[in-house]
């Protein structure tokens, strides 16, 4: 019979395990970086949507304005003939007014976007001079807003997103 020789291993005692603990800790280091670029990505991808629906509401609320100055339609007339002149752009909103040389006019627009949660407020400010008047809209789009106790409120989160589009005309 062969005499085996076996012969021991005292020289790399715990080298396999010291390897594997620093291979592992690199491996984690990476997959965590991987996470931590991922998770920003969603981030900014959810605030472009935000950001979208914000100035889609402002968008609204401009064209609902707009479709109401018209001459056949005109709504923003002088504050003593109609104080409560009722638009309906997605529902009917009550408008108020002011005097009689500075017309201003103010609603708002909630329940826009994909969600429902966007709103806009909506102002709009008439300067009769003789026979001109200077129109001015204003109007302030949100990415979330809503109803409280019946009344509509705007931007009452901390992560609310405004959009403001300004149009200026004169007829």
């Amino acid at each position: 019979m062969q005499k085996i020789n076996i012969k021991k291993i005292s020289v790399s005692k715990g080298f396999v395990l010291l390897y594997s603990m620093m291979l592992s800790s690199i491996l984690l280091t990476i997959a965590l970086s991987v996470l931590n670029v991922s998770l920003k990505e969603v981030k900014f991808s959810t605030s472009g949507k935000e950001t979208n629906d914000a100035f889609f509401a402002a968008d609204t609320g401009s064209e609902c304005a707009l479709y109401y100055d018209k001459p056949d339609i005109d709504r923003f007339v002088s504050p003593s003939s109609d104080p409560n002149t009722i638009l309906n752009c997605s529902s009917d909103i009550p408008i108020s007014s002011g005097n009689s040389t500075l017309w201003s006019y103010s609603f708002k627009i909630v329940n826009l976007g994909n969600d429902g949660d966007g709103c806009a407020e909506v102002f709009v400010l008439k300067d009769v001079n003789g026979s001109s008047t200077r129109t001015e809209i204003t109007v302030k789009g949100y990415n979330n807003g809503g109803e409280s106790n019946s009344l509509p409120t705007c931007g009452q989160d901390d992560r609310t997103i405004e959009r403001q589009i300004k149009l200026t005309y004169e007829l």
